[in-house]
Protein backbone atom coordinates (compact mmCIF):
# COMPACT_ATOMS: atom_id res chain seq x y z
CA UNK A 1 0.00 0.00 0.00
CA UNK A 2 1.20 3.58 -1.04
CA UNK A 3 1.25 6.16 1.74
CA UNK A 4 1.30 9.31 -0.71
CA UNK A 5 2.12 12.87 0.81
CA UNK A 6 1.16 16.10 -2.05
CA UNK A 7 4.33 16.01 -4.36
CA UNK A 8 3.35 19.86 -5.25
CA UNK A 9 1.92 22.71 -2.82
CA UNK A 10 -1.65 23.70 -4.37
CA UNK A 11 -1.73 20.41 -7.18
CA UNK A 12 -5.13 19.82 -8.46
CA UNK A 13 -5.86 16.64 -9.84
CA UNK A 14 -8.45 18.65 -12.07
CA UNK A 15 -5.83 21.23 -12.88
CA UNK A 16 -5.13 21.95 -16.61
CA UNK A 17 -2.30 19.30 -17.37
CA UNK A 18 -3.14 17.12 -19.95
CA UNK A 19 -5.27 13.69 -18.69
CA UNK A 20 -4.66 11.45 -21.71
CA UNK A 21 -1.13 10.54 -20.85
CA UNK A 22 -2.09 9.76 -17.33
CA UNK A 23 -5.16 7.44 -17.75
CA UNK A 24 -4.05 3.85 -16.82
CA UNK A 25 -1.09 5.66 -14.30
CA UNK A 26 -1.48 4.93 -10.17
CA UNK A 27 -2.44 8.15 -7.85
CA UNK A 28 1.34 8.30 -6.51
CA UNK A 29 2.43 7.69 -10.54
CA UNK A 30 -0.06 10.74 -11.18
CA UNK A 31 1.35 13.19 -8.50
CA UNK A 32 4.90 12.46 -9.83
CA UNK A 33 3.88 12.97 -13.59
CA UNK A 34 2.29 16.11 -12.96
CA UNK A 35 5.09 17.24 -10.80
CA UNK A 36 7.63 17.14 -13.64
CA UNK A 37 4.93 18.40 -16.00
CA UNK A 38 4.52 21.74 -14.39
CA UNK A 39 8.46 21.86 -13.98
CA UNK A 40 8.71 21.31 -17.83
CA UNK A 41 5.87 23.46 -18.85
CA UNK A 42 6.84 26.46 -16.00
CA UNK A 43 10.91 25.96 -17.42
CA UNK A 44 12.47 25.35 -14.38
CA UNK A 45 13.23 21.60 -16.67
CA UNK A 46 14.71 23.26 -19.44
CA UNK A 47 14.91 21.74 -23.33
CA UNK A 48 18.22 18.81 -23.64
CA UNK A 49 18.00 18.35 -19.61
CA UNK A 50 18.46 14.46 -18.31
CA UNK A 51 15.81 12.41 -16.11
CA UNK A 52 17.35 9.74 -14.82
CA UNK A 53 15.64 7.05 -12.94
CA UNK A 54 17.68 6.19 -10.48
CA UNK A 55 17.70 10.35 -10.08
CA UNK A 56 14.10 10.53 -9.89
CA UNK A 57 13.16 7.23 -7.66
CA UNK A 58 15.37 8.76 -5.17
CA UNK A 59 13.67 12.32 -5.64
CA UNK A 60 10.73 10.93 -4.74
CA UNK A 61 11.49 7.68 -2.27
CA UNK A 62 9.83 5.52 -5.29
CA UNK A 63 10.87 2.79 -7.42
CA UNK A 64 12.04 2.86 -10.47
CA UNK A 65 9.21 0.66 -12.89
CA UNK A 66 6.88 3.88 -11.30
CA UNK A 67 9.21 6.39 -12.61
CA UNK A 68 9.91 4.27 -16.22
CA UNK A 69 6.07 4.51 -16.60
CA UNK A 70 5.68 8.19 -15.53
CA UNK A 71 8.69 8.68 -18.01
CA UNK A 72 6.65 6.70 -20.70
CA UNK A 73 3.71 8.85 -19.88
CA UNK A 74 5.51 11.89 -20.33
CA UNK A 75 7.02 10.92 -23.96
CA UNK A 76 3.10 9.95 -24.87
CA UNK A 77 2.39 13.94 -24.39
CA UNK A 78 5.67 15.10 -26.58
CA UNK A 79 7.45 16.51 -23.48
CA UNK A 80 10.21 14.52 -23.28
CA UNK A 81 12.53 12.04 -25.20
CA UNK A 82 13.27 8.81 -24.98
CA UNK A 83 15.88 8.27 -27.28
CA UNK A 84 17.51 4.54 -27.83
CA UNK A 85 20.22 3.57 -25.63
CA UNK A 86 20.54 7.85 -23.96
CA UNK A 87 17.66 7.73 -21.08
CA UNK A 88 15.15 10.62 -20.86
CA UNK A 89 15.37 13.69 -21.24
CA UNK A 90 13.50 17.13 -21.99
CA UNK A 91 12.45 17.14 -25.60
CA UNK A 92 14.24 19.66 -27.84
CA UNK A 93 11.80 21.17 -30.32
CA UNK A 94 12.88 21.20 -34.08
CA UNK A 95 12.43 24.99 -35.68
CA UNK A 96 10.20 22.94 -38.05
CA UNK A 97 8.17 21.48 -34.68
CA UNK A 98 8.07 24.78 -33.16
CA UNK A 99 6.31 26.40 -36.64
CA UNK A 100 4.10 23.22 -36.83
CA UNK A 101 2.75 23.90 -32.85
CA UNK A 102 2.03 27.35 -33.21
CA UNK A 103 0.05 26.99 -36.58
CA UNK A 104 -2.17 23.74 -34.87
CA UNK A 105 -2.95 26.62 -31.84
CA UNK A 106 -4.02 29.23 -34.37
CA UNK A 107 -5.89 26.55 -36.04
CA UNK A 108 -7.47 25.09 -33.10
CA UNK A 109 -7.62 27.56 -30.63
CA UNK A 110 -9.38 30.52 -32.64
CA UNK A 111 -11.56 27.82 -34.55
CA UNK A 112 -13.08 26.78 -31.29
CA UNK A 113 -14.03 30.26 -30.07
CA UNK A 114 -15.24 31.24 -33.84
CA UNK A 115 -17.47 28.07 -33.74
CA UNK A 116 -19.15 29.61 -30.35
CA UNK A 117 -22.67 30.23 -30.17
CA UNK A 118 -22.90 31.95 -26.95
CA UNK A 119 -21.42 34.11 -24.81
CA UNK A 120 -18.88 33.27 -22.16
CA UNK A 121 -20.76 32.33 -18.63
CA UNK A 122 -19.79 34.01 -15.42
CA UNK A 123 -18.06 30.99 -14.20
CA UNK A 124 -15.53 30.57 -17.12
CA UNK A 125 -15.11 34.71 -17.32
CA UNK A 126 -14.13 34.58 -13.29
CA UNK A 127 -11.76 31.31 -13.92
CA UNK A 128 -10.32 33.39 -16.71
CA UNK A 129 -9.94 36.37 -14.61
CA UNK A 130 -8.17 34.82 -11.66
CA UNK A 131 -5.87 33.01 -14.34
CA UNK A 132 -5.24 36.57 -15.10
CA UNK A 133 -4.99 37.95 -11.67
CA UNK A 134 -2.34 35.03 -10.99
CA UNK A 135 -0.33 36.10 -14.03
CA UNK A 136 0.29 39.69 -12.82
CA UNK A 137 1.11 38.51 -9.60
CA UNK A 138 3.71 36.60 -10.89
CA UNK A 139 4.88 39.18 -12.87
CA UNK A 140 5.33 41.46 -10.10
CA UNK A 141 7.05 38.51 -8.13
CA UNK A 142 9.72 38.35 -11.31
CA UNK A 143 8.31 34.63 -11.34
CA UNK A 144 8.82 34.41 -14.97
CA UNK A 145 7.95 30.17 -14.40
CA UNK A 146 5.00 30.67 -12.37
CA UNK A 147 4.25 33.57 -15.50
CA UNK A 148 4.60 31.20 -18.11
CA UNK A 149 2.52 28.54 -16.46
CA UNK A 150 -0.60 30.88 -15.24
CA UNK A 151 -0.21 32.17 -19.13
CA UNK A 152 -0.76 28.50 -20.39
CA UNK A 153 -3.38 27.71 -17.69
CA UNK A 154 -5.26 30.79 -19.49
CA UNK A 155 -5.37 29.06 -22.59
CA UNK A 156 -6.63 26.01 -21.18
CA UNK A 157 -9.07 27.11 -19.03
CA UNK A 158 -10.75 29.12 -22.04
CA UNK A 159 -10.90 25.83 -24.26
CA UNK A 160 -12.30 24.11 -21.05
CA UNK A 161 -14.60 27.11 -20.72
CA UNK A 162 -15.73 27.03 -24.04
CA UNK A 163 -16.86 23.59 -23.29
CA UNK A 164 -15.00 20.81 -25.60
CA UNK A 165 -12.87 18.61 -23.40
CA UNK A 166 -11.49 16.83 -25.87
CA UNK A 167 -10.47 20.29 -27.65
CA UNK A 168 -9.42 21.27 -24.41
CA UNK A 169 -7.04 18.21 -23.52
CA UNK A 170 -5.22 18.93 -26.81
CA UNK A 171 -4.18 22.47 -26.09
CA UNK A 172 -2.95 21.47 -23.06
CA UNK A 173 -0.54 19.30 -25.10
CA UNK A 174 0.14 21.89 -27.50
CA UNK A 175 0.62 24.58 -24.53
CA UNK A 176 3.05 22.42 -23.11
CA UNK A 177 5.04 22.05 -26.38
CA UNK A 178 4.84 25.49 -26.49
CA UNK A 179 6.60 26.45 -23.55
CA UNK A 180 10.06 23.98 -24.45
CA UNK A 181 9.93 25.81 -28.11
CA UNK A 182 9.73 29.14 -26.22
CA UNK A 183 12.60 28.20 -23.64
CA UNK A 184 15.13 27.20 -26.47
CA UNK A 185 13.94 29.52 -29.37
CA UNK A 186 12.64 32.90 -27.64
CA UNK A 187 14.69 35.98 -28.21
CA UNK A 188 16.15 38.03 -25.83
CA UNK A 189 13.68 40.52 -24.18
CA UNK A 190 10.60 39.35 -26.24
CA UNK A 191 7.46 38.67 -24.32
CA UNK A 192 6.02 34.84 -24.24
CA UNK A 193 2.60 35.78 -23.51
CA UNK A 194 1.42 39.71 -23.52
CA UNK A 195 -0.92 40.05 -20.42
CA UNK A 196 -3.45 42.91 -21.77
CA UNK A 197 -4.15 40.27 -24.88
CA UNK A 198 -5.49 38.32 -21.95
CA UNK A 199 -7.28 41.11 -20.92
CA UNK A 200 -8.98 41.71 -23.69
CA UNK A 201 -9.72 38.75 -25.03
CA UNK A 202 -11.86 38.13 -22.02
CA UNK A 203 -13.80 41.46 -22.58
CA UNK A 204 -13.89 39.91 -26.42
CA UNK A 205 -15.06 36.91 -25.86
CA UNK A 206 -17.65 38.34 -22.96
CA UNK A 207 -19.91 39.97 -25.59
CA UNK A 208 -21.47 38.40 -28.55
CA UNK A 209 -18.50 38.90 -31.03
CA UNK A 210 -16.84 35.13 -31.97
CA UNK A 211 -15.77 36.16 -35.01
CA UNK A 212 -13.52 39.16 -33.30
CA UNK A 213 -12.42 37.25 -30.82
CA UNK A 214 -11.44 34.70 -33.09
CA UNK A 215 -9.11 37.03 -34.94
CA UNK A 216 -7.97 38.57 -31.63
CA UNK A 217 -6.30 35.01 -30.89
CA UNK A 218 -4.81 34.35 -34.10
CA UNK A 219 -2.88 37.45 -33.61
CA UNK A 220 -2.14 36.91 -30.18
CA UNK A 221 -0.54 33.51 -31.00
CA UNK A 222 1.45 34.60 -34.17
CA UNK A 223 2.64 37.58 -31.83
CA UNK A 224 4.07 34.84 -29.55
CA UNK A 225 5.43 33.48 -32.80
CA UNK A 226 7.17 36.49 -34.03
CA UNK A 227 9.20 36.28 -30.84
CA UNK A 228 10.75 33.24 -31.40
CA UNK A 229 14.49 33.33 -33.45
CA UNK A 230 14.51 29.79 -34.74
CA UNK A 231 18.21 28.74 -34.26
CA UNK A 232 18.54 26.04 -31.57
CA UNK A 233 20.33 27.61 -27.99
CA UNK A 234 22.59 25.30 -25.74
CA UNK A 235 19.85 24.77 -22.91
CA UNK A 236 21.99 24.29 -19.55
CA UNK A 237 21.41 21.25 -17.37
CA UNK A 238 20.09 21.80 -13.91
CA UNK A 239 20.20 19.94 -10.25
CA UNK A 240 16.91 17.63 -10.52
CA UNK A 241 16.26 17.69 -6.97
CA UNK A 242 17.07 21.01 -6.41
CA UNK A 243 14.48 22.05 -9.24
CA UNK A 244 11.47 19.27 -8.10
CA UNK A 245 12.60 19.83 -4.34
CA UNK A 246 12.29 23.35 -4.45
CA UNK A 247 8.85 26.00 -4.25
CA UNK A 248 6.44 23.70 -5.82
CA UNK A 249 8.63 20.20 -4.90
CA UNK A 250 8.74 17.04 -4.09
CA UNK A 251 7.87 15.25 -0.84
CA UNK A 252 7.96 11.16 -1.35
CA UNK A 253 5.91 8.92 -2.59
CA UNK A 254 6.45 6.00 -0.61
CA UNK A 255 6.49 2.77 -1.40
CA UNK A 256 5.24 0.67 1.60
Amino acid sequence: MNNIAPIAEGLDPTGPTPLRAMTGLTAPETLVFKAIHAAIVEQRLLPGTRLTEEELAAIYATSRMRIRRVLLALAHEGVIALPPGRGAQVACPTAEEARAVFEARRLIEAGLIASRTTTLDEGVVHRLRTCRAAETAAARAHDRGAMIGQSGAFHIELARGLGNPVMADIIANLVARSSLIIALFQRDGAVCCRADDHDRLIETLSGPRPAAAAAMMRAHLASIEAGLEMATKPAPGGDLRAILGGRRGAEPVRDA
